[in-house]
């Protein structure tokens, strides 16, 4: 969604603003507990207001989503069980559908409210977006791109020097060979357990620990950027 912003033209300040908007809508109408399976509504409100009009258009051309296709059949079985590990085996999952930016004409978005019910499909983890297994759209059913594999596709190995990413290092890249790409806050600086993970599902309310993100998010992907210099210098 970061990215639909910024290909939209939204200015870092704006997202910024986004974010905070989120946050007190949710808390404005609900508490904590009832976040769950209500924050699908929020996003899907919050994105429309502020993306322009020709968002989807902008975004064809620079934005890549991931979504994976389930079937209904899927909800009565164990995968929701599975659907918040991020180390899911890979046999629970199918291969994310791509849309958007590098695809074909058919999986490009068709207007706006398109890219929005995009964006919602391709972070609909089961159950707690809007407390139903999957997300509808264009007339089938899908969860999150990151199912089966957390991380989206990278790019190519001479390219991944320009490839930044941001999660929970130690949990989320236990089985993977490309951690030199990710970007993320040390255990220092953000506690994993009482501040990380409890924040990817509910937003804190208070606004000052979103600047705190984004501060040590500029500062760490600077660091990041003077590393990969300096290996080419």
């Amino acid at each position: 969604m970061v990215a639909v912003g910024e290909a939209s033209g939204l200015s870092e300040q704006d997202m910024m603003d986004v974010a905070v908007d989120i946050v007190r809508r949710q808390y404005s109408t609900t508490n904590t507990t009832s976040i769950w399976g209500n924050i699908g509504a929020t996003l899907g409100i919050t994105l429309d207001l502020a993306l322009p009009n020709d968002a989807h258009i902008k975004c064809n051309s620079r934005v890549s989503i991931a979504v994976t296709q389930v079937s209904d059949e899927d909800s009565s079985y164990f995968v929701p069980l599975m659907s918040c590990l991020p180390l899911a085996p890979n046999n629970v999952w199918s291969d994310p559908t791509m849309f958007g930016y590098n695809t074909d004409e058919e999986h490009h978005f068709l207007n706006k409210d398109d890219l929005i019910q995009g964006c919602l499909a391709s972070s609909h983890i089961p159950f707690y977006m809007d407390k139903k297994f999957s997300k509808k759209w264009r007339d089938s059913s899908w969860v999150d791109g990151g199912m089966k594999n957390i991380l989206p596709p990278m790019p190519e190995q001479e390219d991944q020097s320009s490839c930044v990413q941001s999660l929970p290092y130690s949990i989320m890249t236990t089985f993977r060979n490309d951690t030199c790409t990710i970007v993320t806050p040390a255990s220092f600086e953000f506690n994993l357990v009482t501040e990380l993970l409890p924040w990817s599902f509910v937003p804190c309310k208070d606004i000052s620990n979103l600047q705190r993100l984004r501060d040590v998010g500029y500062k760490n992907a600077e660091l990041f950027m003077d590393k990969q210099q300096a290996q080419y210098r």
